[in-house]
């Protein structure tokens, strides 16, 4: 691999790869290199060639596993790996079938699928899914962007992109890398975990359905922190919340598909499969118990309150002493406190109990948070998450992340301290915070909590 090939080297049309492949034109590039249409000579057909520059271990990882992940599984609902190799600069290359269409992603834009659409539409990614887990591999980024729709065919569908792919037999993937598309990453993902098998993809599986069947994702939120924690802290969505008339089987199976924990979903491509088919075929299958596991962020009543504290703990080795930190301090308050894979610390309190007194214990928990990761920057938000509004919790971590400057992981957050270690918050809260909460007002008018004196 070449240490230093710029854009300037890389392939352009005219050019022959592996003596067999003439490049006709690039139909995408980014930082890490470019993918091309190109004729096999040999066949006189139309292909895709991803070529790699430059770049660091990682992405070398990632595309050696795509090609390997390509070789070992085929489907007619998988994209083909035609051939690979190295461009006279050093740089690798793999050559795909061309597939012309467009994203699911791009088709969903313009509106929601048919019942009947969507389930062709789920047999078909279920059926490349079942390929997939059969061969030991776990796709990890199951989403409308990585299905592809040849001549707008919803059942000629392609799932592509599998640079992210693991192996089953490995025991874990690294920790705290972040693999997959916000909001159809199973919390798993979200977090971090290091093991991860086909229940993950099953997630995504229902999540893209549900998406094609309401017209909306089940985890929206205005920032990837608030989609990432509404798969951490909210309820799993109902498929019949959004459209009352859909059979009750396939809401149960979406419903277990988008579960919480790994184990109560089904367990890979296959068992999703055979339930899809009979419910394209007309028929209900024998419904397993839904055993949706309880909730960090119990549902009190219609419209209960919830606070979001979100935090940055600090680089190097004491970022590992955070999560357990933020923990002790947060769990006299009753809160749930989890970590994103980035590292980003999230923490959810939710009841009963007056405004102010929500306020005030909402308040205590950030200072104490706070405290214990010696000055992390922290902010806070509190809101009402109701149950006729699916989401609306994600809509308070959204507001919590932008006043702490989190908006985008899983790339590492880069946020500044709080004027003088006080914690950022929202003007809900400061509005419901008196004496002895000593409040300031900083740049831009924002908001901050400093302490509590005695009053």
């Amino acid at each position: 691999m070449n240490a230093a090939t710029t854009v300037g080297e890389l392939p352009s049309a005219g050019e022959m790869l592996g003596g067999r492949f003439l490049i006709e034109r690039a139909v995408g590039w980014g930082a890490h290199g470019a993918v091309y249409r190109a004729v096999d000579t040999s066949t006189k057909q139309p292909v895709a060639i991803k070529v790699l520059r430059s770049a660091g271990e990682s992405m070398v990882e990632r595309f050696t596993r795509e090609a390997r992940a390509l070789r070992s599984v085929a489907h007619p609902a998988i994209v083909r790996l035609l051939a690979s190799g190295v461009t006279r600069e050093g740089d690798q290359y793999l050559v795909m079938e061309w597939v012309e269409g467009e994203s699911l992603a791009r088709a969903l834009a313009r509106g929601p699928l048919a019942l009947s659409s969507a389930l062709v539409l789920g047999v078909r990614l279920a059926g490349a899914l079942a390929a997939v887990h059969a061969a030991g591999m776990v796709h990890r980024d199951v989403s409308p962007g990585n299905v592809v729709l040849p001549g707008g065919r919803l059942a000629e569908a392609k799932l592509v992109d599998f640079g992210i792919v693991r192996l089953l037999a490995e025991a874990t993937t690294r920790p705290g890398a972040a693999a997959g598309t916000p909001g159809y990453m199973a919390l798993e993902q979200v977090r971090g975990d290091a093991a991860i098998d086909a229940r993950a993809d099953v997630f995504g599986l229902g999540c893209v359905l549900y998406r094609a069947i309401a017209g909306a994702p089940p985890f929206d939120a205005e920032h990837e922190v608030g989609m990432s924690g509404r798969v951490l802290f909210d309820d799993v969505p109902r498929l019949s919340d959004e459209l009352p008339a859909v059979p009750r089987a396939l809401d149960d199976l979406l419903a277990r598909m988008m579960a919480r924990e790994p184990q109560d979903r089904p367990s890979g491509g296959a068992a999703v499969l055979r339930e899809l088919g009979l419910l394209a075929a007309g028929r209900a299958p024998e419904r397993p118990a839904l055993r949706i596991g309880a909730r960090g962020v119990p549902t009190l009543d219609e419209r209960r309150l919830v606070s979001i504290v979100v935090a940055t703990p600090p680089e190097g080795a004491a970022r590992a002493a955070a999560l357990e930190r933020a923990r002790s301090s947060a769990a006299p308050f009753g809160a749930r406190v989890e970590r994103l894979a980035d590292g980003t610390i999230v923490a959810a309190l939710s009841g009963r109990g007056g405004p102010r007194d929500w306020a005030e214990r909402a308040a205590r928990c950030a200072l104490s948070m706070r405290d214990a990761m010696a000055g992390a920057p922290v902010a806070l938000a509190t809101g009402r998450a109701e149950q006729s509004r699916p989401g609306s919790i994600g809509g308070v971590i959204d507001r919590a992340a932008t006043l702490l400057g989190t908006r985008h992981p899983p790339a590492p957050v880069r946020a500044a301290r709080v004027e003088d270690g006080g914690v950022a918050i929202d003007e809900l809260t400061a509005g419901l915070l008196g004496p002895p909460f000593e409040l300031v007002t900083g740049a831009a008018g924002r908001l901050y909590l400093r302490g509590e004196g005695t009053a």
